[in-house]
């Protein structure tokens, strides 16, 4: 991934918004699964590949965060230093 590479913070504050939206996606199509009509069986195979994705975009959001928090926060992420990140990236 590139933006690992060359730590590019204003990129990864990008990913990291898209794969906050992707793991929401994944937690309501989820949920619209339990109500549907499809057979249990294709419910049971449709939300464990949903759960992998947003498993899968969870880990990369964790990637991601070693860009964008410093070194000594790595092991603690707030989401309000984030936005803070975003917000000055706006300005």
């Amino acid at each position: 991934m590139k933006v690992l590479q060359t730590a590019d913070r204003e990129s990864a504050i990008g990913l990291i918004q898209c794969g906050r939206d992707t793991i929401d996606r994944c937690d309501q199509l989820v949920e619209n699964l339990a109500y549907s009509d499809y057979k249990p069986c294709t419910v049971t195979n449709m939300v464990l590949a949903v759960r992998f994705y947003g498993r899968i975009a969870g880990h990369t959001l964790n990637l991601l965060s070693s860009v964008v928090m410093p070194l000594h926060k790595l092991d603690y992420y707030d989401e309000k230093d984030i936005a803070k990140a975003e917000k000055k990236l706006q300005r």
